[in-house]
């Protein structure tokens, strides 16, 4: 029975399934059909916000499990 305390678990999925959703995010980007311009752009503002978010996510579970 999960009591809603099982942080080590929810923690240990957060950062794979981050990355994993970053990579997918890239797609839309790259199957665009837009200039090189507006692909860079794209790119750049779903690449910036991941460097920040999946490292926070790491360092939170770090914090949590040990």
């Amino acid at each position: 029975m999960n009591t809603g305390n099982d942080t080590e678990g929810v923690a240990g999925r957060a950062v794979p399934v981050d990355g994993g959703v970053a990579d997918r995010d890239l797609a839309g980007p790259l199957l665009s059909g837009a200039d090189t311009a507006t692909v860079t752009a794209l790119l750049g503002l779903h690449l910036v916000p991941a460097t920040v978010v999946i490292p926070v996510l790491a360092r939170s579970r770090r914090a949590r499990t040990g």
